[in-house]
């Protein structure tokens, strides 16, 4: 979150509301990544006595959580783009939706850690190819 403000700032010289905009969807992303890593670590961090998110909540509400992260994220390009603050070409991002469900769906149905390391990197992509695609599509909404 204080990455995308920061730089945010430091190329504008000031800070906008608009900063929020990628700001929350970034720390969602970042934060699936850590949630991935968690889930798929849970039998060894309850093994070693550690209180991280999945163990407090459980696996299950854990993946619903991310779940709805995810989503989140989606209709949060929507509602910018219903407000008029973007273009349709930021649906690019939805690009990344298959990457991000094929993480919930692998981490729900598998418990074997071979399997729950391919999560890590579908989670990764998702995130990389949602940024990258809504960064594309907000600078195809400048030129067209």
């Amino acid at each position: 979150f204080a990455i995308v403000l920061i730089t945010g700032y430091a190329w504008t010289r000031e800070l906008s509301l608009a900063l929020l905009i990628p700001a929350i969807s970034s720390t969602l992303l970042v934060g699936s990544i850590m949630l991935t890593n968690n889930i798929r670590d849970i039998r060894n961090d309850e093994s070693h006595g550690r209180h991280t998110l999945p163990i407090v909540l459980g696996r299950e509400r854990a993946l619903s959580l991310m779940s709805i992260s995810y989503i989140f994220n989606f209709i949060w390009i929507i509602a910018w783009i219903i407000v008029g603050h973007m273009t349709w070409f930021a649906l690019l991002a939805f690009l990344a939706a298959p990457l991000a469900f094929k993480t919930i769906h692998t981490l729900s149905t598998n418990t074997d850690e071979f399997q729950l390391d391919k999560a890590m990197g579908t989670t990764a992509g998702a995130a990389m190819i949602y940024q990258l695609m809504w960064a594309i599509g907000l600078i195809m909404g400048k030129l067209f």
